[in-house]
């Protein structure tokens, strides 16, 4: 309920769009769905540019606009899922046994300055600093950033 009042709070002032689309998820999915990226990898696909469900097909943006999203949420919802389902789960692989969901990282100890994101605590660039930690492949840096980076936004980590 608190959840419910804070989304009513944030489409009336016009700042739905800038809420934190993991904790809407976590709020309104999780206990039917799990975490986001487990749903998306094991239940949807994308076909052709659309995010596609194995009971709803391509129709599933239409089904989620009636299923406890808003108009405000529903476009972060489906671009969210969309690049759940085109990432390879790197950081569920190589990280979450230390540092919980990549959201929660996010929120809690990385930060975007001029583009380049960075550990709070510290300071230190992240980009360098992942190609000696966690026992990524250099190959598999980049891609391991680009979803840091995205949770930025998706979580207003900003």
């Amino acid at each position: 309920m608190r959840c419910m009042t804070l989304v009513a709070l944030l489409i009336a002032s016009g700042a739905a769009s800038a809420a934190d689309i993991h904790a809407y998820w976590e709020n309104h999915c999780l206990e039917c769905h799990g975490h986001a990226g487990a749903f998306a990898r094991d239940r949807l696909t994308v076909e052709d540019g659309v995010l596609a469900s194995d009971r709803w097909g391509t129709r599933l943006e239409r089904f989620l606009a009636n299923h406890y999203t808003t108009p405000a949420t529903l476009g972060p919802i489906v671009a969210m899922l969309t690049a759940q389902v085109t990432t390879p789960p790197l950081y569920a692989e190589h990280c979450r046994s230390c540092h919980a969901t990549a959201a929660d990282l996010v929120r809690n100890s990385v930060e975007r300055r001029d583009g380049v994101l960075y550990a709070r605590s510290s300071g230190q660039a992240l980009a360098p600093f992942l190609e000696r930690h966690g026992g990524l492949a250099g190959e598999e840096v980049p891609v391991v950033l680009q979803v840091l980076d995205r949770l930025v936004d998706e979580t207003l980590a900003r």
